[in-house]
């Protein structure tokens, strides 16, 4: 989170999905994964599949079931299918 906020105060560096991704994977991991889906939420544009992905691959690790459930729901209802198609088939 510290790297996140220094490029945009710091340094005046728009963070993209490429920077936002990891940050919130490795917050779920570390067990905030309500944070990290509060953070996804509030974003400035649109998350990308990778984003959610990596949200629910920490939901998986850490036994989020009700919001990894919630994840997989709005996968399969938007543009983000083929990304979870993919992400399944990897990880099952």
């Amino acid at each position: 989170m510290h790297f996140l906020v220094s490029m945009a105060l710091v340094y005046r560096i728009s963070a993209t999905v490429g920077h936002y991704a990891p940050a919130w994977n490795r917050l779920g991991y570390l067990g905030g994964l309500n944070e990290a889906n509060d953070r996804i939420r509030r974003m400035c544009f649109e998350p990308h599949a990778s984003v959610w992905m990596a949200l629910l691959g920490a939901c998986r690790i850490n036994g989020g079931v009700e919001l990894g459930d919630e994840i997989a729901k709005g996968a399969f209802d938007s543009n983000l299918h083929n990304a979870f198609s993919l992400f399944v088939i990897n990880h099952v």
